[in-house]
């Protein structure tokens, strides 16, 4: 049981990431675009550094740890779950009144995923 919950935990954070990640890269096409600190957020993600984190974590609302656990950062890595706090923010970022809502949406889409064992 105790496998079942690690994949669907990771599968939720995928969808979890890719979803920010494009809520944030349309918000800045849209709004931020003359900002040289939101632009540097179009770039692919490997490439981004300390800044890049703590500036998407500015617009989400949380804590640039909590972000960097989000996408997997070296050294933020060994959490699992994102607070309560953490996961309304995401919530309300993503435009969904709770969590729970949004968890159930992310599930949704986990079904075309390939889980990644290990």
């Amino acid at each position: 049981m105790r496998k079942y919950y690690q994949d669907y935990y990771f599968a939720i954070k995928q969808i979890l990431q890719q979803e920010i990640l494009q809520k944030t890269r349309q918000l800045i096409q849209k709004h931020y675009y003359k900002y040289p600190e939101f632009e540097r957020l179009l770039e692919p993600l490997p490439e981004w550094k300390n800044r890049e984190f703590q500036v998407l974590a500015s617009l989400v609302g949380i804590h640039s740890s909590a972000c960097k656990r989000l996408f997997d950062r070296p050294g933020y890595t060994g959490q699992k779950k994102f607070s309560k706090k953490n996961s309304q923010a995401f919530a309300y970022y993503l435009e969904y009144e709770k969590w729970e809502d949004l968890e159930k949406s992310l599930s949704l889409k986990t079904r075309n995923l390939k889980y990644k064992y290990t």
